[in-house]
C-alpha cells in the first residue's frame, strides 16, 4: 500500500493506481484494514473520497472490532470535512 500511495500523488500515475488502491481496502483482511484506508484517504482526489467511504461503510465486519470501528469512522469524519484535513494531518 504505501507503494501505491506513493505512485498515486504523481498525476503520471494517479488514473491507474486510485482504483487499484480502492480495489485493496475494499479487499484488506480485518486487521489491515483501517491502515489501508488511512493511507488511501490522503491521495485520493476529492472525487474518490466518497468511494471511499462507501467502501469503509460497507465493511459490515468492523461491528466486532471496536478499536477498529473507532479509527474507521474518525477517517470517515475526516473524510467528509473539507479537504484541506490533509494537510494538517
Amino acid at each position: 500500500m504505501p507503494l501505491l500511495a506513493g505512485l498515486a500523488t504523481h498525476r503520471r500515475f494517479d488514473r491507474g493506481v486510485l482504483p487499484e488502491m480502492l480495489r485493496h481496502v475494499e479487499q484488506a483482511r480485518i486487521n489491515q484494514l483501517p491502515t489501508c484506508a488511512e493511507r488511501a484517504a490522503p491521495v485520493l482526489r476529492p472525487g474518490d473520497r466518497a468511494s471511499l467511504a462507501q467502501i469503509i461503510d460497507a465493511r459490515i465486519e468492523l461491528e466486532g472490532h471496536p478499536a477498529k470501528r473507532k479509527r474507521m469512522d474518525m477517517l470517515l469524519r475526516k473524510l467528509s470535512a473539507p479537504y484541506d484535513w490533509i494537510a494538517n494531518s
